[in-house]
């Protein structure tokens, strides 16, 4: 695994595209907690966190330099309480600074154009892969930097695969509240009454 420090900068330093694949049901953030716990509750508004506050002031200032952020998150199965937080307020308020979200969601990860579950990666300007590594409850641990022409390749194949069979986060949210869903207070109680 390549040090923190060089993939903080690694991810730092594009200059034109960085994609994004995201595939866990949940992700360990220690910052997300408080609006985690708030969106799980059903309160209906996102409380207020300067951690949220910088990223979308950085997304926005990302979009204002011409650069792209690109999102998919690829699904299998019914959505988790995390998965709904993440899109519902996580990444309407990330759209809205300028990040580019799309969905790929299936029944089965056999249904998905991966046939498995794939890697979470960034693939920045087309060049360098940095391949996400975490632990079973979603806490990032580092990752790994690839810079082979062959390896980014690979990649690179994934995210067309990707972007190819998702949906905008406007479409899918379009069709996801079409669809009546319990609150995310009613499914939590459901899940620890039927442990």
């Amino acid at each position: 695994m390549t040090e923190q420090a060089e993939v903080g900068r690694v991810l730092r330093e594009w200059s034109e595209t960085s994609f994004r694949l995201e595939s866990l049901d949940e992700y360990t953030v220690e910052s997300e907690a408080p609006r985690l716990g708030a969106f799980l509750r059903g309160e209906p508004v996102r409380p207020h966190d300067q951690n949220l506050e910088g990223w979308l002031e950085r997304l926005r200032g990302e979009r204002e330099q011409g650069k792209r952020r690109i999102r998919v998150h690829a699904i299998a199965g019914p959505l988790t309480p995390y998965l709904r937080y993440e899109i519902e307020w996580g990444y309407t308020a990330t759209a809205l600074a300028g990040e580019e979200i799309h969905l790929v969601h299936c029944d089965t990860w056999e249904e998905t154009p991966f046939g498995r579950r794939p890697p979470d990666f960034y693939l920045l300007d087309d060049r360098t892969v940095v391949v996400m590594v975490y632990d079973e409850i979603g806490h990032w641990l580092g990752g790994d930097v690839i810079t082979d022409p062959s390896e980014v390749a690979r990649y690179r194949e994934m995210r067309d695969q990707a972007l190819a069979s998702s949906v905008s986060l406007r479409d899918y949210l379009a069709a996801w509240r079409r669809t009546p869903v319990p609150p995310p207070a009613v499914e939590r109680a459901a899940l620890r009454a039927s442990v």
